[in-house]
């Protein structure tokens, strides 16, 4: 079975792909110098797409979209999501959505109000590290944490 784990964004989305629980590789799609934001989130919508079609999903599992401060961020953050699930059922690919808590309790990461962002990502590029040897971007990182947590939660049986 392959899956694809996305910690999707409208500026980077990191994935990770896997192969019957087997971490294969794992990349960007970077949007970041994309200033106009619907563009920038239709862009990323299409790419994800692609990725999906091209990798050969089986399943897909990804973040899910959280409340920042900023309310137009989370608006394409839901939008982005919402084509995501769309091309999902579209295309008869099974997917699950993780909240960021579920998947960082699953690999023991330290949480909380007192934790601050850049820990949180750290925690994820430290992992990756030492599980499978590879220094990765925060977003990739990310990725493949969810990926790991979603098979170590057995989340598709």
């Amino acid at each position: 079975m392959r899956m694809i784990a996305l910690d999707q964004a409208s500026a980077i989305t990191g994935y990770a792909v896997f192969e019957d629980g087997e971490y294969l590789q794992s990349g960007v799609i970077d949007l970041h110098k994309n200033h106009d934001a619907e563009m920038r989130v239709k862009q990323m919508m299409l790419l994800v797409s692609c990725l999906i079609r091209s990798k050969h999903a089986d399943v897909l599992v990804m973040e899910d979209a959280f409340q920042h401060s900023n309310v137009q961020t989370f608006k394409m953050l839901t939008r982005l999501q919402g084509a995501i699930m769309f091309y999902c059922y579209d295309n008869e690919i099974p997917f699950r959505i993780l909240t960021p808590n579920t998947w960082r309790s699953s690999l023991g990461f330290e949480q909380g109000s007192k934790v601050k962002r850049w820990k949180l990502k750290q925690q994820a590029i430290d992992y990756i590290e030492e599980k499978c040897g590879k220094k990765l971007s925060d977003d990739e990182a990310d990725a493949a944490c969810i990926g790991f947590a979603a098979i170590k939660d057995n989340i598709f049986n």
